[in-house]
Order: structure tokens, then sequence, then C-alpha cells
């Protein structure tokens, strides 16, 4: 038999331990719920899949992505990079231009990209640069296998050159077409906007 004062006592908590509790419980459950955690970035343009949204570690923040595809060198600016006259021991005149294609294939996917290549083809047919000759080459990121890049790389440097031939009544000595897969990155690979600008199509004047 159990008797008076023998069983266990409870002490009330006080008020301000009581509300200590609930402010530490919402905090960590809305830290567990905060969209900074699970943000994803848009695709990249010409890529299958979103990446993280880590602004340090892209690089660059979303529009400096975007600007890659949007900007668009006009026929001067090419006219005058490719027309200067090589200096020795100096990289032959080159210029990359951003181009978007549709996914796995050699047409272009909007019409950005169309004027961009109308640009180029304006400048290769110019007086400045007739009397000279010229490599398209097609450049990839480091996404996906190596030798699909390669024949990919190609497929987009002959297509753009045949375009310029036909479109722009170039002289189809004049241009040669290589593709370069992910040989010669122009940035790292390791962030997004690095694989942007590496994913171009390059003019390099070859006399």
């Amino acid at each position: 038999m159990i008797g008076p004062g023998s069983g266990p006592t409870f002490r009330p908590i006080s008020i301000t331990a009581a509300l200590a509790v609930i402010i530490v419980f919402c905090s960590l459950a809305a830290w567990a719920q905060s969209p900074g955690l699970t943000q994803t970035a848009p695709k990249e343009p010409g890529s299958g899949e979103a990446v993280p949204l880590d602004l340090p570690k892209l690089g660059g923040s979303d529009q400096a992505i975007a600007d890659v595809f949007k900007a668009i060198k006009p026929k001067k600016e090419i006219v005058d990079v490719l027309a200067e006259e090589p200096k020795p021991g100096r990289p032959k005149p080159e210029i990359a231009i951003y181009l978007l294609f549709k996914i796995n294939g050699t047409e272009l996917a909007d019409e950005r990209s169309k004027a961009q290549l109308d640009e180029a083809g304006s400048a290769l047919a110019s007086p400045e640069l007739k009397n000279h000759r010229f490599e398209t080459a097609g450049h990839t990121d480091n996404t996906g296998d190596s030798k699909y890049n390669q024949s990919l790389s190609q497929a987009r440097a002959e297509a753009v050159r045949d375009y310029i031939i036909k479109q722009h009544k170039v002289d189809a000595a004049r241009l040669t077409a290589r593709g370069y897969g992910q040989t010669r990155p122009l940035a790292s690979n390791d962030t997004a906007l690095g694989r942007a600008q590496n994913r171009r199509v390059s003019f390099t004047r070859l006399d």
C-alpha cells in the first residue's frame, strides 16, 4: 500500500520555459523547409539537366549564363578581329560566336542564333575578308561521352559552313570545317558558366 506522498512528484513547467521550447521547435521546422536548401537553377542551354543553384560554385549568376547566349557579335566586330594581321609568335586571329542548336542536332534552335550566324556569314563575305581562308570549328563542354561530343561538334561545324556558303555566297574553298569536341575549352568545365562559354563555334583565319 502506497501512502500519501510516497509516489513521484511533478513540478509544473514555467511559462517562460514552455515558450522557449516552442520557439526552438518552430525555428528548426522553418530551417528544414527553407527553399534555399533545395533550390535549383534553370537548365543550361543545350543541356538536359538542371544544376544546383550555388552561385559561387557556378562562377556567375544565372543571368550571366543566359547572357552568353543572348548577346550578338555584330559583323563589324567579327571583321575587325579576323582582319587583323597576325603577329609573330601570336595565335592566328580567331573569334567565337554562341549558337543554340536543337538537342543532339545541327538545326538552330532560335531566331537569335540565326541572326548571329548571319552576322558571321556577312562578315566572312565582306570585302575586308574575301581574300582570306577560315576554319569553322565546333566546340562542346565536357558533359557526356567525349566521342559523341567530337562527332556532334564536327556535324555542327559542317552545318555552319554549309549555311554560310549557301546563304552568303562564300566560296567553299575559303572555308573548312572541323569539330574539336571538348578538347579546347575556353573556360573551366567545373562551372555552369564555364560550360556555357565552351559550347561555341569559332572562326580562325588560316592565312
